[in-house]
This record gives C-alpha cells, sequence and structure tokens, in this order.
C-alpha cells in the first residue's frame, strides 16, 4: 500500500473511531430527544467514514462503487439525524412534528431510491479510476447529486444555526465554538471544491463531509468542555428563553456554565464573567445568592432593587449535578411587604389595643388582635367573647344595638365598657370601630381600637369630687394665670363678689376686689407667682351691701408637670366673726382688767383692814376667808387675761426653740418656788416649733405641780428632745394624779369646774397655746407616783405669713 493510500485511510480510520468515541460520550446527555439526535449523528457519521475507509483500503473497483453508494446513503441518513438533534437541543419542536418527520423521511426515499437506481442512468455519479495520488476509484458528480448535497448542505447549516443560536443564548461567549464550527465546514467545504474540480490533483475525489462530524465530536465534548450536555432543552428553550428571567447555572464545582442576557443585564458583576467559579467572577452576588434569605437587595444606579432567588437541581443519572439560580425581580411585592411587616410591627407594638374583625365570620368574627389587646383581654377573661358579641346578631344590649348599627350603616363608632367583677374593681375601656374597605370600595371588616380609660375614669372621679368639694367649700376658693385673670372661682366667692358663673373666666382679680383690696394683694400674688406661699389678711368689699369682710388668704403656687408656675390658687376664709369675737375678748379684757379686778382689790383691801381692826375671832375668820377668795378670783382673772391674750394673737411663722421657753419658765419658777427641785434636760441642738408663748405653758405646768404637790420637797422634771417626726416636751411631778375630769379638758369633753382647786383652767391656758403652735397635749402617768404631761408638736411646712 502507497503512504498516500495508507494516510487516507488512517485519517477516514481516525475519523470513524473519533466519531464512535462522540456516540458514546453522546450517551451521557440528559435530555432524551437531544441524546437520540447526537447518538444518531455520530454513529452515521460513523458510518460513512468506515464505508470511506474500506472503499479507499481496497482495489476491488466494483466493490468499491457499492461502498460508495452504501455511504452515500448512510451520509444522506446523519443530515436527517443533524437536523433532529439541532431542533430538540435548541428547543424547537420540529423533530417532534409529524408531517415534518414524514415528509423528511419520503424525501430520505426518493434520494436513496436515485443513489441505487444510479447504474441504469448515471444522474447522480460516474465513476473512473485514478491513478493520482493512488489508485482509487473517483466519480464525477452529477445533477442529482448537486441536487441532493444541495438540499442536505442547506439543511446542515440551518440545524448548525440553531446550534449558534441556543449556544449563544448564553452570555459566556467562547471563541472555541466558532473554531469548532468552522472546522466542522471545512470538510463541506473541500467536498464542493472536489465536485467542482477546484482542488490539487492530490486530493482523492471522496465525501470529505463524515470529517466533520468527527471535529464536531472532539470539540463539542473535548475542546468546549460539553457545552451541550448540562442544559435541557426544556431550561434552555421554555424557561431560560421564553420566560426571559436572569439565570445562572453552575458545575458541581462550582463554575458557571450559562448566564442569560438578561441576567448579564441586571447584574453588572456579570457582564464579563467566563467560565469561572461564581464566587469569584460574582461574589457579591454569590453572596446574596446563598444566604438563607431567598430575597436580597440588589443597589442599582435606579435605586434599590429586590431579587428573589429559586434554586434547582439540573441533575440525572447520566450527568453530574448543576444548579440553576433563576433570578426573579420583586421590588414591589418586597417593598408592600415590607410595609405591612413594618405596619405589622407597630399594630403589635401600638399602646392601644387593635383588632379586625372579618364581618363574614358569624360566629367568632375576631380575625385579629394585637399584644395590647391580649394584655387588656387578660383584665377580663370574658372580654374577647363579649366584645365579639357586639357584632353578632341577636344581642339584647343598647350597646350591641348601637355597635350594630354603626355596621349597617357603615360609619364608626365609639362605646365605652366596664367590667364590674366582684373581686376587682371597675375596668374600663374606650372602644372605637371603625368600617375598612376593599379594593372596590366594600366594607369588609372593621378596625378596633381598645384604650384602657381605668385611669382616666378614677381621674374624672376624682376630679368630679374635688369639683364638689371646692364648690361646696364655704372657703372663698379661686385660681389666676400668671397675667392675673382669673381661671375658676367657686360659688361662695362668685356669691360673695356677685360674679356670672358663665363670665369669670379672662376676668381681671383687681377689677373684683376693689381698688383698696387690690393695692394689698398685688404684692402676694407676685410672691406666689415666683414659687412661694403667702399667708395675709385683708378686708374685702362686698357687691352685695355696704358691710366689709375681715378675711385670710393662702395664696399658693400652680405648678405645671415641668416645674413652671402657671399660675396662683388662692383660699379665703372669712375672718370677720373671729375678729369681732377678738374685739369682744379685748372688752372682756378690759372690764375684767379695770373693773372686777379693781374691785376685788377693793374687797381684799378692805377685808385685810377689818382683819387688823377687830379682835373678834368670828370677824376675823370671816375677813381671813373673804381675803382668802379675794385672792383666788384675782389670779383666776390673770389667767382668763393670758388665756384672752393667747387667743387674740395671730399665728406667725417665726420659729421658738424650745430649749431657751424652757430655760426661761425653769429660771422663773425656781425663783419663785425655791422648796421645789426643778430639773431640765436638753439636746445639744435646737429644737424649735412654731412661734408661740411656749415658755408661759411650760411655766405654768411647773406651777401647777409645785402648788398641788404633797411632797415637802416637790420633785418636777423637764426633758426636751426631738427626731425626725415632732419635737416634744415633757413635764413629769410626783404629787398626786391629775383628776380625769381636768384631763378632759384638753380634748374638750370637760368644762372647767370652778370648784376644783383652779388647775383645770390652767391647764386650759396651756392647752390654748400648745394649740396655737400646731401641737397637741398628752397625759400620762409618771412611775411610781405623778403625772407626765407631753407637749407634742408635728414636723410640717409653714407659710409665710403677711401682716
Amino acid at each position: 500500500m502507497e503512504v498516500a493510500q495508507a494516510a487516507y485511510t488512517g485519517v477516514f480510520a481516525l475519523a470513524t473511531l473519533t466519531s464512535g468515541y462522540g456516540a458514546w460520550r453522546a450517551a451521557d446527555i440528559a435530555e432524551r430527544d437531544t441524546r437520540l439526535g447526537l447518538v444518531s449523528v455520530f454513529v452515521l457519521a460513523g458510518g460513512w467514514t468506515a464505508t470511506t475507509t474500506i472503499q479507499l483500503a481496497i482495489t476491488w473497483m466494483a466493490a468499491a462503487v457499492w461502498l460508495r453508494t452504501i455511504g452515500l446513503i448512510v451520509g444522506l441518513a446523519s443530515i436527517g439525524a443533524w437536523l433532529y438533534f439541532a431542533s430538540a437541543y435548541a428547543g424547537h419542536e420540529y423533530h417532534r412534528r409529524p408531517a415534518l418527520r414524514r415528509l423528511a423521511v419520503g424525501l430520505y426515499l426518493i434520494a436513496v431510491l436515485i443513489k441505487i437506481t444510479n447504474p441504469t442512468y448515471n444522474l447522480y455519479f460516474t465513476t473512473y479510476v485514478s491513478t493520482e495520488p493512488f489508485t482509487h476509484l473517483a466519480f464525477n458528480p452529477g445533477v442529482a447529486y448537486w441536487l441532493i448535497s444541495g438540499a442536505a448542505y442547506l439543511s446542515v447549516g440551518v440545524a448548525t444555526v440553531w446550534l449558534i443560536e441556543a449556544v449563544s443564548a448564553s452570555h459566556i461567549k467562547d471563541w472555541r465554538l466558532g473554531v469548532v464550527v468552522v472546522l466542522t465546514a471545512v470538510p463541506a467545504v473541500v467536498d464542493v471544491a472536489t465536485g467542482l474540480g477546484r482542488v490539487p490533483a492530490q486530493f482523492v475525489e471522496t465525501s470529505y463531509a463524515p470529517l466533520g462530524m468527527a471535529v464536531f465530536a472532539l470539540g463539542s465534548f473535548v475542546f468546549l468542555n460539553e457545552t451541550f450536555r448540562p442544559i435541557p432543552r426544556f431550561w434552555r428553550k421554555q424557561v431560560l428563553t421564553h420566560l426571559n428571567e436572569a439565570t445562572v447555572i453552575v458545575d458541581s464545582e462550582g463554575k458557571i456554565r450559562h448566564i442569560s442576557p438578561s441576567a448579564a443585564e441586571k447584574f453588572d458583576e456579570l457582564r464579563r464573567a467566563s467560565e469561572t467559579s461564581f464566587a469569584d467572577t460574582a461574589p457579591a452576588l454569590y453572596r446574596c445568592t446563598v444566604q438563607d434569605d431567598p430575597i436580597f437587595e440588589w443597589e442599582t444606579d435606579g435605586g434599590t432593587q429586590y431579587y428573589r432567588v429559586i434554586e434547582t437541581g439540573l441533575s440525572s443519572e447520566r450527568v453530574g449535578a448543576h444548579r440553576a439560580y433563576v433570578y426573579t425581580e420583586v421590588t414591589e411585592s418586597e417593598r408592600t411587604r415590607r410595609e405591612l411587616h413594618r405596619k405589622s410591627r407597630v399594630m403589635d407594638k401600638a399602646p392601644i389595643g387593635i383588632t379586625i374583625f372579618d364581618l363574614d365570620q358569624r360566629d367568632d368574627p375576631l380575625a385579629y388582635a394585637n399584644n395590647r389587646f391580649d394584655e387588656l383581654a387578660q383584665n377580663d377573661l370574658e372580654n374577647r367573647s363579649d366584645l365579639t358579641a357586639l357584632f353578632c346578631d341577636g344581642k339584647d344590649s343598647e350597646m350591641a344595638a348601637t355597635v350594630q348599627t354603626a355596621i349597617e350603616e357603615g360609619r364608626s363608632v365609639t362605646i365605652e365598657r366596664c367590667d364590674d367583677q366582684d373581686d376587682q374593681p371597675g375596668f374600663w375601656t374606650k372602644e372605637t370601630f371603625a368600617p375598612i374597605t376593599d379594593t372596590e370600595g366594600e366594607i369588609s371588616e372593621f378596625a378596633g381600637f381598645h384604650r384602657d380609660v381605668t385611669q382616666d375614669k378614677k381621674k374624672q372621679e376624682r376630679l368630679r369630687q374635688y369639683k364638689s368639694a371646692v364648690e361646696a367649700s364655704p372657703t372663698w376658693i379661686f385660681c389666676i394665670d400668671t397675667s392675673e385673670r382669673l381661671i375658676f372661682a367657686n360659688e361662695n366667692f362668685r356669691q360673695f363678689y356677685g360674679l356670672d358663673s358663665s363670665r369669670i373666666r379672662g376676668t381681671r382679680i383687681d377689677s373684683i376686689v376693689g381698688e383698696h383690696a387690690a393695692e394689698k394683694i398685688r404684692p402676694p400674688i407676685r410672691q406666689a407667682l415666683d414659687g412661694e406661699s403667702v399667708v395675709f389678711e385683708v378686708e374685702a368689699d362686698s357687691s352685695k351691701d355696704e358691710r366689709q369682710r375681715f378675711v385670710r388668704a393662702v395664696l399658693s403656687p400652680l405648678w405645671d408637670d415641668d416645674g413652671e408656675v402657671t399660675g396662683v390658687v388662692g383660699s379665703v376664709h372669712d375672718l370677720s366673726e373671729v375678729r369681732q369675737r377678738e374685739q369682744q375678748l379685748q372688752v372682756l379684757d378690759r372690764v375684767l382688767r379695770h373693773n372686777i379686778k379693781n374691785t376685788m382689790n377693793v374687797v381684799k383691801g378692805s377685808a385685810e383692814l377689818i382683819e387688823q381692826q377687830t379682835s373678834s375671832p368670828e370677824v376675823v375668820n370671816t375677813a381671813e376667808t373673804v381675803s382668802e377668795h379675794s385672792k383666788k378670783l384675782i389670779d383666776m382673772a390673770g389667767k382668763i387675761r393670758k388665756v384672752t391674750k393667747v387667743l387674740s394673737k395671730s399665728k406667725k411663722a417665726e420659729s421658738t426653740d424650745l430649749i431657751q421657753a424652757s430655760k426661761y419658765a425653769v429660771s422663773n419658777a425656781q425663783v419663785e418656788f425655791p422648796e421645789a427641785e426643778i430639773t431640765l434636760e436638753t439636746p445639744d441642738e435646737p429644737v424649735n416649733v412654731p412661734h408661740g408663748t411656749i415658755e408661759t405653758a411650760v411655766k405654768e405646768l411647773i406651777e401647777n405641780a409645785v402648788i398641788h404637790s404633797d411632797q415637802e420637797q416637790p420633785q418636777v422634771s423637764i426633758r426636751v428632745w426631738s427626731d425626725h417626726d415632732a419635737s416634744y416636751l415633757e413635764v413629769s411631778d410626783d404629787g398626786p394624779s391629775i383628776p380625769e375630769e381636768e384631763r378632759d379638758i384638753r380634748t374638750g369633753e370637760e368644762t372647767i369646774q370652778p370648784v376644783v382647786h383652779g388647775s383645770g383652767l390652767g391647764l386650759w391656758l396651756v392647752k390654748a397655746i400648745v394649740e396655737q403652735a400646731g401641737g397637741v397635749l398628752q397625759f400620762d402617768d409618771n412611775e411610781p407616783r405623778g403625772t407626765t404631761v407631753k407637749l407634742v408638736f408635728r414636723t410640717s411646712n409653714h407659710l409665710n405669713v403677711v401682716r
């Protein structure tokens, strides 16, 4: 065998083996029609090259003619297989249409018939023996050959265009695909040139087209790294193309195998991608793709977009596992979802209860309740059922009728409900129900808004009580703002000044009280507006009569929640009767001092003169009795004067030190009663109480203890101390106990008895002094003998007094 013959035979034999390899590899394609078509292409192409190999290897020309005819018949069948494969792979349905399949088979049989009958009329080709470059069977193509070959090459071209379009649907562009297509077409071009006699004499006149199939087998499955195998027809054509979704397909190693045009347009990281790792090529998109949440944000020049990624496997028993990532833009729906989620969170965290009632659910219309409503419902276990019953027909109550009428009329309604339980106080809720309309404007649901107004109700009740108390108070009560205009005045104030209750607000206070009183009250008002409470006395002129009233007013600042003074609250006490009593006491004091005391001094002096000028024992005894009782009456008159003086004094804010008052009283008592043993125990720090003649009260208690003692040396102890609650002064003696009827003087339960030794009046004087200083008087038995009198002064705030 010559060298050229061996070379040609080897090339076509290699092509036969390559086609067989292609058929074996194509059997792994997952999609059935694509697999069947491509396996058929390689099997038929291998059969074609096999007949050509044998034809070139033998020298028996008759057999070579039949081998060529068989090869052309098999080669023509491979064209049909190529069309079938291309249609299936590109996602077309031509290979499935019965009419087209019958037409293709009919044309093929006609071509086969022409080839078989060619020896009769030689329209397809004629043969002859050629000796260049070696002895072989050569042929001259006929008219039928060119017609059938032209139709075949046209079909191959159409199918190739389908393949190029299918592969180009992926954004990944591979130059190797172009090389494979060109190399596949080269043998066909050589065939045409050979038939036209446009090739050198060294070229054997045979069909080179099968060599293109071998090139395609090597290129598609080796150089193109199995481009045709991973992507099934449905995904490639129906999903990736028709649905126009952004799609990325990766293989089992994470390398990108397909990028749809939509994906490259939406994600800039994919525009220059190649068959490399998805994580390396597009790291930002990869992180979003593999995160737990299927929805992710993607920033673009136009703003934030939202995408939902769906991952699906493309695996089969014939191919390794591939994954397809499909990205669907859900910007509008995601924004709506997030807005609804945000509103839902707001509703769940709202400080009021929120409910939604579905009117179509008659048995249980409550469709939604937020957390606050559940908290409110816990206060009343029947709250839900009672509430939902308002929306049901047949609820026999005025409240339910009101709600159901509002539902029928499609309007909002507000009600207040109280849950009165025996084991808990009333729980009030204020509830507003408003209609919710659908997109067509029809009312489908009602929204409920529920507030706990229990505290508001309690405040309203307290305010009502306060208002009633203020209105009914005999004290005149009023309130002015910072511009000294009335905000409020109670009934007694309005009646005294003849004010109309509907027109008092905004009236200046100085226009009501008169010019003289206005001048007197301006400084205290300014003090109160500066945050200081003030007490002052003034004469008030009534609008109803000519009689003046002497009043005591207490002005206190009105504070807001921020600690700012927004006005002044005043309470006015009518002291006219008190002033009248003071005047009467003063008159009685003068009468007592000038008349009774002087007269009794005359009586006492006359009794003493009689006692000196008579020697009659009976007369002397009578004169001594008159003198003794006169002295008692004079002493009693002195105590009454002291009581009158105490009662006629007004309280002052200046404080008195109990220690100094006690020392003063003890010092005087020790001079007056030298026979008594008087001790004083005091702390180191001053003990202050409101102003009062405390030393008079202490001196009176010491005198009472010494005078009424039955001991030769009376023992009297005084102790002063204080704690954080009160200040104390205690006087203890060792004499006989004070009778209960005299102790009762401190509570007002017993009147002063003139027949008793007179201590009752003294205790009454002490009581008046202590009470005027804001204290109380207490009695206890002293151990082992005697009485303890305690003065208690509670700690409190005191007002400034303006006289």
